[in-house]
């Protein structure tokens, strides 16, 4: 069960990295339609697209909070800082750059392969923190639907001493398992059949 989760999570990832991928590529066959090129030219322009694909792999690479602190440290670079006493300038507060070159927001979204909603969540955490890794709100809640912990321990007493009465312990090494007092139910007693068994228990 836990293996079929891992490779069902798995083919999700590489889904969606197939997904990054051929947005970037429409995007850079499309251009990015800003002014801020050479020559008053699309940036998207002065880029091959295998460089700009070369970058997004490389991202895809990165494990979430990695690729985070990449895009935390970029927007300190081109944040412009405000002097006290100057007037407040209406340019934007950043100006987005590759590679030295100029750059649109558009084409920073897509050389990093991120969408514009965690680019935004970014900003108000560099704002808010500077570049510190992001951590989830509930990262230290328990879920609403967790079982106490008293629960829980009676449900795996109740299934060891369930297996003691009722499972068959296989003969030999079993290919696949590292442990080898694997133990094997009837195919009668299914998982419905044993929840109502641990119920009558209690």
């Amino acid at each position: 069960m836990e293996e079929s989760t891992r490779e069902e999570l798995d083919r999700d990832q590489a889904e969606n990295k197939d997904s990054i991928i051929a947005k970037v590529q429409k995007f850079m066959q499309d251009g990015c339609g800003c002014r801020q090129g050479l020559k008053s030219g699309q940036c998207s322009d002065q880029f091959t697209e295998e460089t700009i694909l070369n970058n997004v792999y490389n991202c895809l690479e990165l494990s979430q909070a990695e690729l985070d602190l990449v895009i935390l440290a970029n927007i300190q670079a081109f944040t412009a800082i405000e002097v006290t006493g100057e007037k407040r300038k209406r340019s934007p507060p950043y100006s987005f750059l590759h590679q030295s070159q100029s750059i649109c927001k558009e084409m920073f979204l897509n050389l990093y392969g991120i969408s514009k909603s965690r680019f935004q969540r970014l900003v108000e955490h560099y704002q808010s923190r500077g570049i510190s890794l992001r951590i989830h709100g509930n990262s230290k809640k328990l879920p609403h639907n967790a079982l106490p912990l008293a629960v829980n321990e009676d449900v795996k007493n109740f299934l060891s001493n369930y297996a003691d009465e009722n499972a068959v312990l296989l003969p030999g090494r079993i290919p696949g398992f590292k442990s080898g007092d694997i133990r094997l139910l009837s195919s009668s007693d299914t998982k419905t059949h044993v929840c109502k068994s641990f119920k009558l228990a209690c």
